[in-house]
């Protein structure tokens, strides 16, 4: 089997800016700032992308603090501490974001 395989080779070549101007729906985006995967200013850079879209549907950022990319507590937010964690279960603040923003 080839590396990387298929799926992950799309995942790598997205380019969220060239689908951005087509997305019409509301945006959510929910983003752990210990998140070492995905840095945490990515997630402003998606929502500017968004607001910049014609027409755009309402975009909002939820940072949630001493949480990693799995978008449970961390203290370093390390792939190599995944394993340690003591709690893993998403935290509360991401079914309490999305909850409220349903809402409005």
């Amino acid at each position: 089997m080839p590396w990387p395989p298929a799926w992950f080779r799309s995942l790598l070549l997205f380019d969220p800016a060239k689908v951005m101007p087509k997305v019409k729906q509301p945006i959510l985006i929910i983003q752990g700032d210990l998140d070492t995967q995905v840095a945490p200013a990515n997630a402003d850079a998606l929502a500017q992308m968004a607001r910049a879209r014609k027409k755009a549907a309402p975009v909002e950022v939820v940072h949630l603090p001493g949480v990693n990319h799995l978008l449970v507590p961390a203290t370093t937010g390390e792939v190599s501490e995944y394993a340690g964690l003591p709690t893993k279960t998403v935290v509360p603040a991401v079914a309490t974001a999305i909850a409220e923003w349903l809402k409005k």
